[in-house]
């Protein structure tokens, strides 16, 4: 019997859960202020588009949906052809090499994508398929890793 508590883990995967613990609380400190440099015209503007914005009110149905709009206005709300990120990274750039530095580049860089699970990790995250590039991303994401099961499709 194979105990998942008791899996071996590589001095590779130690490392990337280490850098994940270290970068999730700057990360978390990082969207915050991105999403307060938000205009209030993109939470009306990306809410209409998500369906979320009616009559003016902000109309949501559970607690998921107010991250699902801050995030698609950080990733995909532009002004003067820019996202508060690229805008942020000019504007206020972070130290070379920091934490604020990398986590910027990354979300800079992040696609959109829908993901079917292929593989849970456990205490890591998981092996994901990204199903419209056809390729394998491995994620590292606690959570996703304790109650997750292979097979679920993610969407972001």
């Amino acid at each position: 019997m194979k105990w998942p508590f008791f899996s071996k883990r590589s001095s590779v995967q130690d490392a990337w859960i280490e850098r994940y613990q270290r970068l999730r609380p700057v990360g978390r400190d990082l969207t915050l202020t991105l999403a307060k440099k938000l205009p209030k015209a993109a939470v009306a503007e990306c809410g209409k588009k998500l369906g979320l914005f009616k009559a003016g009110t902000l109309i949501l149905n559970n607690e998921d949906e107010i991250a699902i709009l801050y995030d698609y206005g950080l990733y995909h709300y532009r002004r003067c052809h820019k996202t508060v990120i690229e805008r942020y990274l000019e504007h206020s750039p972070p130290a070379p090499e920091s934490p604020e530095e990398t986590l910027l580049q990354a979300m800079r860089q992040a696609r959109f994508s829908v993901f079917r699970v292929q593989e849970i990790k456990p205490r890591q995250g998981a092996l994901l398929l990204a199903l419209v590039q056809g390729e394998a991303v491995e994620l590292v994401d606690r959570a996703l890793s304790e109650p997750g099961t292979a097979g679920p499709i993610l969407v972001g």
